[in-house]
């Protein structure tokens, strides 16, 4: 997980001391601050690495995608979530100073540890923020790899809770004053979260009958232009960017405002879990990318444009998978693993699958290779999930 602690929390209130000037030896010395134990250092140039590198993977893109990203958002808005995190990181890492006693980071470690143990339990509320807070100095200061411990049931209830209520909100306000009633009215009647989200599944199966047959004010129905995988902005709590449950997985809103009903991709039968995962091993199966493979080859692509082909493959893939999924806590809850695994809630870049098969020693066209052979591997664990072997 990366993400950085909100702006009010300065250094000043993360030491909980007077505030240090940590800029350099001189700066200590006229204002007359000696820090106790040691001090960590960040790297020169590490705020700005992520949006770099986040920038590099998207002007990589072909130019259509590109040119198509970000149109549904406002001026001035990154036009991918990946761009939109590593430019909040980087606000947030220029506002901290260059250094900062190792204490902060052991204070903040102790904390969530007697959180953890029970020696001294936080609100749900409080530890997500401290978890949150220490990732990001760690990310800072004292880069490198680490293991991020699971969330507690607590924590994951208290989230599960924040986004569903947020999730049901937007449900309402997108199903209207008619199909979002049920939803509305289970709220005022002091229902509970889950009661809203069933109401609304009622109002979306309305909404959804009634666009099929006349479509929406009279027009019909249309081929949707929303891309798979968007993540709704404004969710009330980072890093959580998509809100809870959605109205119905085929229910989308064109740009002229018609609703229309979202076809399912090609081989895709249903939008439960299993049909879902089914079709995503047959999308990523060995067969199918081989068969990819050897028509890039063909078309004289080199082992590095074969491997970011590969790669969108598998990414792609997973996003679409996503988006259509019916549980929103659920794609919540791999959007929370991909974000703590990989700092992204959308799973690796292609640099980080390159930086990973370098680590294991290989080199030049092997890791491009490597990578290939990868995009058809997918998760035993979650194919067993759902009664599926490959």
């Amino acid at each position: 997980m990366s993400a950085a602690p909100d702006s009010k929390d300065t250094l000043a209130q993360a030491v909980q001391t007077t505030p240090f000037n940590g800029n350099g030896t001189i700066g200590r010395l006229l204002t007359v601050q000696v820090p106790s134990g040691p001090m960590l250092r960040r790297r020169a140039g590490i705020c700005g690495e992520r949006y770099e590198r986040a920038k590099a993977d998207f002007e990589s893109k072909p130019f259509y995608v590109r040119w198509t990203s970000g149109l549904d958002r406002p001026v001035g808005v990154e036009p991918t979530d990946e761009l939109m995190y590593a430019r909040q990181f980087q606000e947030e890492c220029e506002r901290w100073p260059d250094e900062i006693p190792q204490s902060v980071i052991d204070d903040k470690r102790q904390r969530l540890n007697d959180h953890l143990t029970g020696r001294s339990p936080l609100p749900p509320e409080q530890s997500l923020k401290l978890r949150r807070d220490l990732d990001f100095l760690d990310d800072v200061y004292n880069p490198g790899p680490r293991v991020s411990g699971s969330l507690s049931n607590a924590e994951q209830a208290w989230l599960d809770e924040r986004n569903l209520r947020f999730g049901n909100t937007m449900a309402i306000s997108f199903l209207g004053p008619v199909f979002g009633g049920p939803g509305a009215a289970t709220r005022v009647l002091g229902g509970s979260e889950q009661q809203v989200a069933a109401a609304n599944e009622f109002g979306a199966g309305l909404l959804d009958a009634a666009t099929i047959h006349t479509g929406f004010g009279g027009r019909r129905a249309t081929q949707p232009t929303a891309r798979p995988g968007e993540t709704a902005r404004g969710a009330p709590l980072e890093p959580v960017s998509r809100p809870g449950p959605r109205p119905s997985p085929r229910i989308e809103v064109g740009r002229d405002g018609t609703v229309v009903v979202r076809p399912l991709p090609p081989g895709m039968k249903a939008t439960d879990n299993k049909s879902i995962r089914e079709w995503y091993n047959k999308h990523t199966s060995p067969e199918r990318m081989k068969e990819l493979d050897e028509q890039w080859k063909a078309e004289g692509k080199t082992p590095q444009e074969r491997a970011e082909l590969a790669f969108n493959e598998r990414h792609n893939a997973r996003m679409t998978a996503r988006s259509y999924m019916q549980d929103a806590a659920e794609v919540e809850g791999l959007r929370q693993r991909d974000l703590q695994k990989y700092g992204s809630p959308d799973g690796p870049t292609f640099q980080q699958e390159v930086q990973k098969y370098q680590a294991r020693g290989l080199q030049g066209d092997e890791v491009y290779q490597s990578i290939i052979d990868g995009a058809s591997r997918t998760s035993a664990e979650y194919n067993s999930k759902f009664g599926i072997t490959k």
